[in-house]
């Protein structure tokens, strides 16, 4: 067992027996750990590459979001980074988009690259898209990869913007549920600390864990849509990615081998490019 799993169990021993004396602030503690990145922090080629872009911060929920922008073409996309990403993973993307002449947006997610915080969660990711997108005075298209292609969903689905903006989906998981089991798995928590944390999980979100299903979240949905996986992808099941196309009415769904979870590829980028052309 190495230091990083003798950590987890510790922590789960921990909630374990909080769950016992303060069930109700062992279960908060719980799911604060599930929702804090722990992001890496932007190496300095990184940073200059960002540096080009035009700066803006965004104000939300008390802290402060940071924000880019390349271009000012008469097309605009909004670029969604994963967990424990930042915006600089889509730097080919957005050379490429310049070049075709949109205008290209951005930005770090809470507790992520160059923004304040240090918890996400999925309402709230959604929230900022919202209030980003509101403040730009709408996008014709958004990108997101794993996590924030999940965002995305659930955006569309909370917020129902415009029908027409397209949105490609990009190696997104399918379940929070996953999230928790996978988690409570690893800290060996109890069945009572599970209990709890269930209960605190629809305290704050008004929903349990499965109200969060993809195919539930996309069953309505008909903005042009294309979905991206990996067979290989040993973060996110390409499975998941069937089941929304299956739901999402119209949608395209683009299955590749051997590129994993990141989908760097030039055939990914190109066939995005087209599907937003």
């Amino acid at each position: 067992m190495n230091l990083k799993n003798i950590a987890l169990k510790t922590v789960g021993q921990y909630l374990n027996l909080h769950a016992h004396i303060r069930p109700r602030q062992a279960a908060a503690m719980g799911l604060n750990l599930f929702c804090r990145p722990f992001a890496k922090k932007l190496k300095p080629h990184q940073k200059q590459y960002l540096k080009d872009a035009k700066f803006s911060k965004l104000e939300f929920a008390q802290i402060k979001i940071q924000t880019y922008k390349w271009g000012n073409g008469p097309k605009s996309v909004l670029l969604v980074h994963g967990w424990a990403s930042h915006s600089y993973r889509w730097r080919t993307y957005i050379d490429a988009l310049v070049k075709l002449n949109y205008t290209v947006y951005a930005f770090d997610a809470p507790g992520h690259g160059l923004s304040d915080g240090h918890y996400l969660t999925l309402p709230n990711y959604s929230a900022v898209i919202e209030q980003f997108t509101s403040q730009i005075g709408g996008i014709g298209a958004i990108v997101g990869h794993s996590f924030g292609g999940y965002a995305i969903l659930y955006w569309l689905y909370a917020f129902k913007p415009s029908k027409d903006a397209k949105a490609v989906i990009m190696a997104a998981p399918g379940e929070v549920s996953d999230f928790m089991d996978q988690g409570m798995k690893q800290l060996n928590l109890s069945l009572k600390m599970q209990h709890h944390l269930h209960l605190e999980f629809k305290h704050r979100a008004g929903k349990t864990p499965q109200d969060f299903s993809s195919p539930l979240l996309a069953k309505d949905l008909i903005q042009p849509a294309l979905i991206v996986h990996d067979r290989n992808d040993l973060d996110t099941q390409y499975q998941y990615s069937e089941k929304l196309h299956r739901a999402w009415q119209g949608s395209h769904l683009m299955l590749t081998n051997g590129l994993g979870h990141s989908l760097k590829s030039n055939d990914v980028l190109l066939k995005v490019l087209n599907f937003l052309l």
